[in-house]
């Protein structure tokens, strides 16, 4: 449950003498090195004698243990409704781990009935205490206007958060933010930045992500007669390809979506990626309007933010 692996020998041996002098803390800590088998042999049943010991003084870490024990079924009976008592009674003392563990129940309706206003209050006042998988969760609340109103740039707050503590998850969801104009104004860079972190420490998402990132990057700066075939507007541009590369481009538009390429090279033109130049902020707005039209939501935020930066 937590790391003991730096422990000496002399500390361990301190650490019993102190859980047998009636140290709470002391026995709340020789139970979960019991828990985990770091520093001791691997035992539940000890694991739970110690951490009951310090459950009987009041000691809010042990209360998150006893909890653990609950939801894993470890040295007793798995019981949902017993871990998350033993949650809430830590949470109530400010214990930031226990509020996290109390709003992902509420959140997947373990223990307790299922209740989003619940989770998002828990994950409130973990994330207030700097908790990064918290701080992640209350973003995704925000965002999908859970338990919450729904609010972009609180998600964005939250992810930002996170993200700065190395949250690889918070990091991709912060890329993808920046890169849509969710909350925050949209930059191409920034969410390269934060996606690239994710993915660093194995983000499967953020890797995808960035992979179709490069993907569009690639079409577009084959120049503007390519990358308007690849969108569909074969008229204008009276490009003409051989037939297993119209098959190609047809593949990607179906495989990424038609709006969200739209989307991208728009943000393209925003940022001066490739040859665009001069008529950019036009051709940007022309493409943000078509995936908008096609339901993007990015894009129809987009729109707002240039409209009313030119107003």
């Amino acid at each position: 449950m937590d790391g003991f692996d730096s422990l000496t020998n002399n500390q361990i041996t301190a650490i019993r003498k102190a859980a047998k002098r009636g140290d709470a803390r002391a026995q709340c800590s020789l139970g979960m090195m019991y828990a985990d088998g770091r520093g001791v042999v691997q035992n539940d049943a000890e694991a739970m004698k110690w951490i009951c010991e310090a459950v009987k003084q009041g000691y809010a870490t042990a209360y998150f243990g006893l909890g653990r024990m609950y939801e894993l079924g470890r040295g007793i009976s798995k019981n949902y409704a017993e871990a998350a008592k033993w949650f809430h009674r830590a949470a109530e003392q400010g214990h930031a781990k226990s509020q996290f563990f109390l709003g992902s129940m509420c959140f997947r309706g373990r223990g307790v009935a299922r209740n989003d206003a619940e989770a998002a209050k828990w994950y409130g006042k973990a994330a207030e205490q700097g908790y990064k998988d918290a701080q992640n969760n209350l973003g995704v609340m925000y965002y999908e206007g859970r338990g919450v109103a729904r609010n972009d740039t609180e998600a964005v707050r939250w992810f930002r958060m996170a993200a700065e503590q190395g949250h690889a998850v918070a990091q991709s969801n912060l890329g993808i933010m920046c890169f849509y104009g969710l909350g925050v104004f949209l930059s191409y860079f920034e969410a390269m930045q934060w996606l690239r972190k994710a993915a660093e420490q194995g983000n499967e998402k953020a890797r995808r992500f960035l992979g179709a990132i490069n993907w569009h990057q690639a079409i577009a700066e084959q120049g503007n007669t390519v990358a308007q075939f690849i969108f569909g507007d074969v008229r204008e541009s009276g490009y003409n390809v051989a037939k297993n590369e119209t098959s190609k481009q047809h593949c990607v538009v179906m495989e990424v979506g038609e709006a969200e390429l739209h989307y991208n090279l728009g943000l393209m033109y925003c940022e001066g990626r490739g040859e665009f130049k001069g008529e950019a902020k036009n051709k940007a707005i022309r493409r943000f309007r078509k995936a908008a039209e096609l339901g993007h939501a990015g894009a129809k935020n987009n729109l707002k933010r240039m409209s009313e930066t030119l107003r």
